[in-house]
This record gives structure tokens, C-alpha cells and sequence, in this order.
């Protein structure tokens, strides 16, 4: 009980605190939107800005653990906050701090993901959906797109899933070969789910013997 209520406390915090962001953002007012995000890192999670963004993700994960349980949630907060300070920053025309900061909240996000994060206070689904649209023409690093290919699978987005695997053949040729589990996986499924994933049984046939092929053509290159 005593969990559940610092967490509601915690989420009614951060609504009122991405409220108040957006409302700077629309009156023109982004720096004083990252200053409001600033003071949320410490109130909500107890760090300072600064030392957050200079840490990378499996760092971030060991702080935000708890007696060997990762505080999912907490990962979600600190996702939200790069979110609004990305939006800031785009608003402000300067891209890169954006573009690092919109990353690192997909990051996290897949990290909750990963650690069984559930929607009841954050649907991060959607929010995860809304950092990629803004991330649409950024090359994603080969780590970030072998989970979110995962993510997608799992979450029945066949077609997503096989545009991410492939962006990440293009920096990791050598995973064809975890392509050609991913597409023996789906043959496993009915037709209705893969149709429902926008990926019918054809297409995947296809992608498999594109696969394949590369594959082969790999081995006869090898002396």
C-alpha cells in the first residue's frame, strides 16, 4: 500500500511537472521549461541533471536498482524527462542535445521495458512510439535497434520489427543469421497473427530467402 501511494505521488508529480513544461513550451518559454525540468530530476528522483545525462543507460539502470529490483518506474520518470527536455531543445533549433536526449529516453524505455515495466502509471508504449516519430531520419545505434527489433517482435509489430532488422543490417551485416531465427519464429504463428502484424506468411518466405541467400553467398566469400 505504502508503494503504491509514493507512486501515485510520484506520477500526479510528473504529470503536473510535463504539464507545466508544455504550457512553457507553447508560450515560447523552452529554457524556462528545462529549468522546471531540472528541478524535476532532483525532486523525483534525487540527482542531479547534469550527472544524469553523462551517465550511460546500464549505469543509470544500477542506480534506479533497488535490492536487486530495477524500479521500472523510476526508469519511465527519467524517460519522460529526456522526452520533454528533447521537445525543449528541438523548440530551441539546437538538434543534437535533442536528438541525445529523445535517445537516451528510448533507451531507458526499452530498459523498462526489458525489466517488465507495466502501463499502469505510464503508458510507455505510446510515449515510446512519439520518441521514434521524433527520431525518424536519426541513425539508431546497432545496440538500440537490436532491442527495439525485439520489442516490436514481441509486441506482435512484424512489419516494424523487420525494418528495424533491417537498419540493423546495414551496421551489422554479420546478424543475418539472428534474421533468419526471427523469420523462422513468425512461420511458427498463424497466418492471422502475422496479418495482423502487417507481415504476411509470403513476405516473410521472402525476407527468409533473402536472408538465406545472403548467408550463402557469405560462406562462399570465406576462404
Amino acid at each position: 500500500m505504502y508503494r503504491r501511494d509514493y507512486l501515485l505521488r510520484l506520477m500526479e508529480q510528473m504529470n503536473e511537472a510535463a504539464g507545466t513544461m508544455l504550457g512553457l513550451k507553447r508560450q515560447g518559454k523552452p529554457l524556462e521549461a528545462l529549468q522546471t525540468a531540472e528541478e524535476m530530476w532532483k525532486r523525483l528522483l534525487g540527482m542531479n541533471a547534469k550527472l544524469f545525462h553523462s551517465l550511460p543507460e546500464e549505469e543509470i539502470v544500477s542506480l534506479l536498482t533497488h535490492q536487486g529490483i530495477v524500479q521500472t518506474e523510476k526508469l519511465l520518470i527519467a524517460a519522460r524527462l529526456l522526452k520533454e527536455e528533447g521537445d525543449a531543445y528541438e523548440t530551441l533549433g539546437e538538434n543534437e542535445p535533442a536528438y541525445r536526449r529523445r535517445l537516451k529516453a528510448l533507451q531507458l524505455m526499452l530498459a523498462a521495458d526489458h525489466y517488465g515495466a507495466g502501463t499502469e502509471w505510464i503508458d510507455y508504449p505510446a510515449e515510446l512510439d512519439d520518441v521514434l516519430a521524433n527520431l525518424r531520419g536519426y541513425r539508431l545505434p546497432p545496440g538500440t535497434l537490436r532491442r527495439l527489433w525485439h520489442y516490436l517482435e514481441q509486441r506482435g509489430r512484424y512489419a516494424a520489427a523487420e525494418d528495424r532488422l533491417y537498419e540493423l543490417l546495414e551496421a551489422e551485416p554479420e546478424a543475418a543469421g539472428e534474421g533468419v531465427k526471427f523469420y523462422e519464429r513468425l512461420l511458427g504463428l498463424e497466418d492471422s497473427r502475422l496479418e495482423a502484424g502487417n507481415l504476411p506468411r509470403e513476405e516473410v518466405l521472402d525476407g527468409m530467402r533473402l536472408l538465406q541467400s545472403r548467408l550463402e553467398t557469405a560462406d562462399r566469400r570465406q576462404p
